[in-house]
């Protein structure tokens, strides 16, 4: 296998830029026009995909400046959010307004070079931040494991309407025992929906399989996020909403 093969496996078919290509930003009327979209993306997506370095970005993907300003320069317009959005609008209509909501948690480590960034980056203050849900409607149901299961979460969950499907722990369960009809019924927990959970699960490990996004080598929380939006668009254009 050549080299130009093993670095063209990861860049964007001609079906799949067509796709993106509307998403694209245009050119401004003033100052510098945009260099190649195609290449540079292709470029960034190279980089999400295999984790290297930006200054190890091959030449083909042009200067490897190039890749990490549009990098850098995206997300605080909210670029790669407004077309991961675009990509996936309409996933769930088939549920309508049932639609299920699965949250989880997981670890991901910070290489050596992600160290030294002031606190007030690092952490979420500034461009990154909690990202805000898109969708109006809220869902019918939340999915979640047992590390969930407080009644804190349960009273948010049931003052919103949205029914919990989270199981309950073993000290909780015991806990209620010992009181007696003082406890109240138990709550209320859908086995079969429950099933359904795994959905986050093997979304955090489709997005894991992009080694800029298993280890964490930036600085500032925002281009962690963008990273994050990348792997995402990469996915979504693999696996169109039908």
């Amino acid at each position: 296998m050549r080299v130009d093969d093993r670095l063209c496996r990861h860049d964007l078919t001609d079906e799949e830029w067509q796709r993106l290509l509307p998403m694209m930003p245009a050119n401004a009327r003033r100052g510098r026009r945009w260099s190649d979209h195609r290449m540079v993306v292709n470029g960034i997506m190279f980089r999400t995909r295999t984790g290297c370095p930006w200054r190890d970005l091959a030449g083909e993907y042009g200067h490897w400046k190039t890749a990490y300003n549009r990098h850098r320069r995206w997300p605080p317009g909210g670029t790669w959010e407004k077309i991961l959005d675009r990509l996936r609008a309409g996933c769930d209509e088939a549920e309508g307004q049932g639609w299920t909501l699965s949250a989880d948690s997981t670890v991901v480590r910070a290489h050596q070079h992600a160290a030294g960034a002031p606190a007030r980056a690092a952490r979420g203050a500034g461009h990154g931040g909690h990202r805000q849900m898109t969708r109006i409607s809220r869902p019918a149901r939340a999915l979640a494991d047992k590390a969930y299961s407080s009644a804190a979460n349960r009273a948010y969950l049931r003052k919103r309407g949205i029914t919990a499907v989270i199981p309950v722990k073993e000290d909780q369960k015991k806990h209620r025992r010992n009181r007696g009809r003082a406890a109240g019924r138990p709550p209320a927990f859908d086995p079969a929906r429950y099933t359904e959970r795994n959905t986050v699960e093997r979304c955090f490990g489709k997005l894991k399989q992009f080694r800029a996004v298993a280890t964490r080598y930036g600085k500032r929380d925002y281009m962690y996020q963008a990273t994050l939006d990348v792997a995402s668009i990469r996915i979504w254009l693999r696996d169109p909403v039908p």
